[in-house]
């Protein structure tokens, strides 16, 4: 496996390959390798730990005025598992996971827990390499964006909630359609791409392995296309 684009992707090169190809691997595949390979979990539980305390550090610092439950609130949305598979897909890191036959298969390059749980095996990975200021710049590198969203308060889940909301909050409440424009993929890895319609428009276009997912997706850049255009 090359992982040099990936090390170029992160700004970290690796000393040691070894760590690097552990946080890469799925329990799938060192079950299929019988004993020769060993997992991310391990790893998985160190870069939670690691996470969790770069992310408290930094909100820590950046807000002063915050009390304990707000700092808590905002800390919870970045190391969310829907915000460490979004930093996994930022970097592409699905394509570097080294999975079993049946994992691949069925889209575990895609699943938001493997991804998620790469990201802390990573961050951990790289914190064993080049020590704890490596993993903390790494781990700012990675989540600056989510931490800035999370203390302006624009780090939201349920997008798709709060379009409906904010569309029905007008003078003259208005509606989302999301409609299904297409499904691709065999059944057991199936990517649904939905668009949002608002007042005839499109205002967004999101996919997923779920109806859900992609209807989530979608509301987010509509939320981004109303506010940009002032619809």
């Amino acid at each position: 496996m090359d992982i040099s684009d990936l090390e170029e992707t992160i700004g970290y090169k690796f000393n040691d390959n070894g760590v690097l190809y552990q946080a890469l691997s799925h329990s799938s595949y060192t079950y299929e390798k019988k004993g020769t390979a060993i997992g991310n979990e391990r790893l998985e539980f160190l870069g939670d730990s690691i996470l969790g305390l770069v992310v408290g550090d930094t909100l820590f610092k950046r807000l002063p005025d915050d009390r304990e439950g707000s700092l808590t609130k905002k800390r919870s949305l970045v190391v969310c598992e829907t915000s460490l598979s979004q930093v996994a897909n930022d970097i592409s890191l699905g394509k570097y996971l080294k999975l079993g036959k049946g994992e691949l298969l069925s889209g575990g390059g895609k699943r938001t827990s493997n991804l998620s749980n790469a990201v802390e095996a990573l961050i951990a990975a790289v914190y064993i390499d080049g020590g704890y200021k490596a993993a903390y710049d790494l781990t700012i590198r990675l989540f600056n964006e989510l931490i800035e969203d999370a203390m302006q308060g624009d780090l939201v889940y349920d997008y798709k909630s709060k379009l409906i909301e904010l569309v029905q909050s007008y003078d003259q409440p208005g509606s989302v359609d999301f409609k299904i424009i297409s499904e691709e993929g065999p059944v057991h890895a199936r990517i649904f791409n939905v668009t949002a319609v608002f007042e005839g428009k499109e205002i967004g276009h999101g996919s997923g392995t779920s109806k859900k997912e992609a209807e989530q997706a979608a509301s987010k850049i509509g939320l981004q296309t109303i506010k940009r255009n002032k619809l």
